[in-house]
């Protein structure tokens, strides 16, 4: 049987990265696989990492609904 739901298919896009400064993402993509939709998201930029909260707003983006999570800071990685 195909998987057609975003839950279960790898690398289809299931968050939107709400907030956080177009210039701080590396690719500029919003659009994001999150396979903990109800934790806090770290992702891993360059030198630092972007942090977000999942929040309980969804967005429909190319017929798919797409999980909130928006942007509440940085930390940068110690040398």
């Amino acid at each position: 049987m195909e998987a057609t739901d975003t839950e279960t298919v790898p690398d289809i896009p299931n968050a939107f990265l709400r907030g956080i400064p177009i210039s701080l993402l590396i690719d500029g993509a919003r659009e994001r696989r999150v396979d903990e939709i109800d934790e806090n998201l770290k992702l891993f930029m360059g030198n630092r990492h972007e942090h977000f909260r999942p929040l309980a707003e969804t967005v429909t983006i190319g017929g798919r609904e797409l999980r909130v999570f928006e942007w509440t800071h940085s930390t940068f990685v110690a040398e």
